[in-house]
């Protein structure tokens, strides 16, 4: 899994694509900021009314569902 990053927009576009090229997430200004994946869980945080790029980390899978931060 790869984060792929668009610089052009502020806040900047993030999407994830596999192995083998597929998006698993597609591009978009979904996230303010992002970490790589571990144990099939990223860290994330969302662009929304309460996101700063101080947070808050938010855990995510492969398909962009929130779930528990990785320890």
């Amino acid at each position: 899994m790869n984060w792929v990053e668009d610089q052009s927009y502020d806040p900047f576009s993030y999407g994830l694509i596999d192995t083998e090229g597929r998006w698993r997430i597609p591009m978009g200004q979904r996230f303010i900021c992002v970490r790589p994946f571990r144990d099939g869980t990223a860290e994330v945080i969302l662009n929304t009314e309460n996101g700063s790029y101080g947070g808050p980390w938010t855990g995510i899978d492969t398909q962009g569902r929130s779930v528990d931060r990785p320890s």
